[in-house]
Parts: structure tokens; C-alpha cells; sequence
């Protein structure tokens, strides 16, 4: 596999799209998404680590980004639908198998998550980053 971050970044979006509770799910960065809840997914960082003659250990880590707008819904509606969907993801990510993301990735997980807010033209936008990290021995 050599389009790493393009093979498991699309992998990721595949997964996400499974979700009941997500309206959207974008592969690049749309602050002003069509419709709420919308997730989208990054590349963040990654590192190599060698192993061995014959292996190297890769992490990939992604940015998944929830948004959920609160001026069509009541703050208390809107906090509890991102976090509904934030519940959702971490799930989705910890039964994961590696068959799930095409036998490559041994390991997926969300492995931070950050709560905030963003201020948009037209629209107050309440926000989770999640940092998911996945990686590759080979």
C-alpha cells in the first residue's frame, strides 16, 4: 500500500458514512457543511518506527472533526446530539477489526477528544475533534 493516508483516510470516511446519528461525512475540511451533524476527516501526523530488517511500524493519525450547529436546535439538543454521535464513533472505532479497513491496519482508535466551539458566519457551531490513530506494521 502506498497511498497511505489516501487508502485509510478513505476507509475511515466509509465507516463514518455507516452512522445513524451523521448528516454528512466530508474527506477535507467544510466549516460550513450542508446540513448538521457533518464530520470531517483529515490527515493529522504520523510517525515510523523500524522494527526489524523486514518491518516497519507506521502510525497514521486523522482528525475527525464533528459539527453540530445550535441555532436550529436548543443548546441542551445540540450538545446532546454531538455527543450521541462522538459515542457513536468511539464504538464504531473500538469493534473495529482489521478487516474492517482492508486487512492493513492493525489497530484503529480514537485516541483524544477535544470539545469546543466555532463561530461561522450565520450559524453557532458546537465542535469535537477526535484524533484517531491508525497503525501499520509491514
Amino acid at each position: 500500500m502506498s497511498n497511505y493516508y489516501t487508502q485509510i483516510g478513505a476507509q475511515i470516511v466509509n465507516l463514518l458514512q455507516t452512522s445513524t446519528k451523521v448528516r454528512n461525512v466530508y474527506n477535507y475540511e467544510n466549516t460550513s457543511p450542508d446540513g448538521y451533524p457533518a464530520i470531517c476527516v483529515t490527515p493529522s501526523d504520523g510517525s515510523a518506527t523500524f522494527l526489524d530488517t523486514m518491518r516497519t511500524r507506521r502510525e497514521f493519525n486523522f482528525r475527525v472533526m464533528c459539527y453540530q450547529e445550535r441555532l436550529e436546535a436548543t443548546p441542551q439538543g445540540a450538545e446532546s446530539t454531538l455527543v450521541a454521535l462522538v459515542d457513536e464513533i468511539i464504538s464504531i472505532f473500538e469493534n473495529l477489526s482489521s478487516s474492517n479497513l482492508n486487512n492493513t491496519v492493525v489497530f484503529a482508535d480514537p485516541i483524544s477528544v477535544k470539545f469546543g466551539y466555532l463561530n461561522v458566519p450565520d450559524a453557532d457551531v458546537r465542535t469535537a475533534e477526535i484524533t484517531l490513530k491508525a497503525i501499520v506494521a509491514q
